[in-house]
């Protein structure tokens, strides 16, 4: 197998590697997660005798005609071909591994069950950290690869498991999403992916538990190398001319390129606009996207696609390359493609008193998991709660913990990641000027929550995590 080396080779096919890998004796080119948009590259497979198979699941480019524009692969599996009759096409590219693997089995008449566990657990873990939809026949393949992570026989997932201190927990998709998946990734963003792959087909118990600790290492500095990234990026947000811009597009030239796509991320949740950072590479500038929900990205740089050098992507995200002497030009080509602004929408499912609050009402919530992208976990509201209690918490004291009662319901609270907002808001409201040591209490408030079980010391509670709240007179 081959991963590209990002900051050398970019993500994906390069005609380098294609010819060293032909050097080596390789005859069948099969991709997973690219290829779809590599069309010179696979035409070289192709000029040197290679067959090509492209399993992969981004958007397709198209020609001046609106037709696909499809690489001259033996095979393409991807649902988003327009001639693809496939029913389901929202698969992350690990969930199309997985399907094209249980579908060889079946055309060879080969027993899936044998190694269809060990292929499940980490196709819901692409399928969660790849942000696609949990819906349909994605739901089913998270719901079901989390009961395998439970007890999973791989020795590699196991050790990296209890190298982040989950193994006491009933893993769900936020582990995954926002502990196990950025463990795994991020041996590819700063270091070399194969670390990750070496971790997940070991049979030595010693080498999985070195290996998993280098992960959860490299995450750590990854994180670091991101908040660095991020107060930079704010800086030049704070200096230059965005405020007109419906899209932020930002080059910051000292941004570790394997960082970007979580910063845009960051800026993106800040903002509330579509964002792409850029970064220096060898020959141009190469950067990440993210998007809200209201905008197509990958269809935006479509209608720009003159001024890149490559790029592809889902609506919600994407990659890409240009000239550095072009970064103007695009900035002004892809905010044309957006003519407003979103507000940020905070959307209630029901509201909910906290009077009524119980853990078997939150275990009838927690049978719609798994929760995601396209499956979201409730939000409830509750109006003219006071806070009695507060209490910031953290190493930078940036979540906060509440204590709010109704009538003669007192319950507990965290939000997260608030305390900015809080205080700000707080000290808005009342012409103050509170900080993080000082006390805060009987303030009214509306509040959306999603209700949870917390555990901790042999203590359970019913917990409202806290996802917006106002403040009333």
């Amino acid at each position: 197998y081959w991963i590209p080396k990002r900051e050398e080779e970019g993500y994906g096919l390069n005609e380098d590697r294609i010819k060293s890998l032909k050097i080596d004796g390789a005859g069948l080119l099969l991709t997973c997660d690219n290829g779809i948009s590599a069309l010179s590259e696979i035409e070289l497979a192709k000029s040197l005798g290679m067959k090509v198979v492209i399993t992969d699941h981004h958007l397709v480019s198209l020609d001046e005609n609106g037709d696909d524009l499809l690489p001259v692969a033996d095979a393409i599996i991807n649902p988003n071909r327009q001639d693809d009759l496939y029913p389901f096409k929202e698969f992350s590219g690990a969930g199309i591994a997985y399907k094209f693997s249980k579908a060889l089995f079946s055309a060879y008449k080969k027993d899936f069950t044998i190694i269809e566990d060990s292929l499940l657990e980490l196709a819901a873990i692409g399928t969660v950290t790849d942000i696609v939809s949990l819906r349909d026949e994605n739901r089913i393949i998270v719901k079901e690869g989390l009961k395998v992570l439970e007890n999973t026989n791989n020795i590699g997932l196991k050790s990296l498991i209890e190298a982040s201190d989950l193994s006491e927990n009933k893993i769900n998709t936020y582990h995954l999403g926002f502990i196990i998946g950025p463990a795994i990734n991020a041996s590819g963003r700063i270091s070399n992916a194969k670390k990750a792959v070496e971790l997940m087909i070991t049979k030595n118990e010693n080498k999985a538990k070195n290996l998993s600790r280098e992960l959860v290492d490299l995450n750590r500095k990854r994180q670091e190398l991101t908040q660095a990234a991020l107060e930079s990026s704010l800086d030049l947000m704070s200096t230059g001319d965005y405020d007109n811009d419906n899209i932020i597009v930002l080059y910051d030239e000292n941004a570790h390129e394997s960082i970007v796509g979580i910063v845009a991320g960051r800026l993106k949740e800040i903002y509330n606009k579509p964002t792409i950072v850029l970064s220096k590479g060898k020959d141009s500038l190469k950067g990440s996207g993210r998007s809200i929900d209201e905008y197509n990205i990958t269809m935006g740089l479509e209608r720009s696609k003159e001024l890149l050098i490559s790029y592809g992507g889902h609506p919600m995200a994407c990659g890409l390359s240009l000239k550095e002497e072009n970064l103007s030009d695009f900035r002004e080509s892809i905010n044309r493609t957006l003519n407003k602004v979103y507000s940020r929408k905070i959307f209630i499912d029901v509201p909910l008193s906290l009077e009524k609050l119980s853990e078997n009402i939150i275990g009838e919530i927690s049978m719609l998991e798994p929760f995601g992208a396209g499956n979201s976990r409730p939000n409830f509201g509750e109006k003219n709660v006071l806070i009695k209690e507060t209490k910031f918490i953290g190493k930078e004291k940036n979540h906060i913990k509440f204590r709010f009662k109704k009538n003669s319901v007192f319950v507990d609270g965290i939000y997260f990641n608030g305390s900015e907002k809080f205080l700000e808001n707080v000290n808005e409201f009342f012409n103050e000027n509170y900080g993080v040591y000082d006390t805060i209490e009987d303030i009214f408030v509306d509040i959306i929550y999603a209700p949870e079980i917390n555990e901790y010391m042999g203590y359970r509670n019913v917990q409202l995590n806290i996802k917006d709240f106002r403040i009333i007179n």
